[in-house]
């Protein structure tokens, strides 16, 4: 499949794409905007991916900052390649896992999340070249099913801790609130 880079040009300096063949196999849709909030909702450790010189890495948020001119950083760390940077929150997004077994994204809500999906796709890759029967594939497809299923928990699971997080700084806001209106 013949395919066109639309962030690389095939030339420095000129404004034709780079374009390749590559297998279909390789091919996969775009992953879907994230939310207008979702930076906001970000707490340190969270995965997400950054976008850096024309491609989206994954990384790992370590603090949220704010600049000299008031404007909000995050600083994050890059999984693969242990490198700090920071960024304004408009060029994070969700780390998002393409299942193609399942023909769907999903959220990496840890780090485990992205070690188990790479692991997956290796083994997938070796099971491609050296064949798998029908037995296996079922097993695979179980597999990453209870995968996605575990993600999903997990998410729910951050998701209700964040909330109650969120309900305790407002209740604490709240006190303080009212002991400073009494002095």
């Amino acid at each position: 499949v013949r395919v066109m880079y639309p962030a690389f040009a095939a030339e420095e300096g000129s404004d034709a794409k780079l374009e390749d063949t590559v297998q279909l196999r390789r091919l996969r849709p775009m992953p879907p905007p994230p939310a207008s909030a979702f930076s906001g909702s970000l707490s340190a450790g969270a995965p997400l991916e950054m976008l850096f010189e024309d491609g989206w890495w994954q990384a790992v948020l370590t603090a949220s900052e704010t600049a000299e001119d008031g404007k909000a950083v995050l600083v994050v760390q890059t999984v693969y390649h242990n490198q700090t940077h920071r960024i304004a929150p408009g060029e994070v997004r969700p780390c998002l896992l393409w299942h193609w077994r399942c023909d769907r994204w999903e959220r990496a809500w840890t780090l485990g999340a992205l070690d188990t999906h790479y692991a997956m796709l290796l083994d997938d890759e070796d099971r491609r070249v050296h064949g798998m029967d029908v037995r296996e594939k079922k097993a695979l497809e179980l597999q990453a099913r209870r995968a996605a299923k575990q993600e999903e928990v997990e998410g729910k699971r951050r998701l209700k801790e964040e909330e109650k997080e969120a309900r305790r700084r407002a209740k604490e806001a709240e006190e303080r609130a009212r002991r400073e209106a009494r002095e």
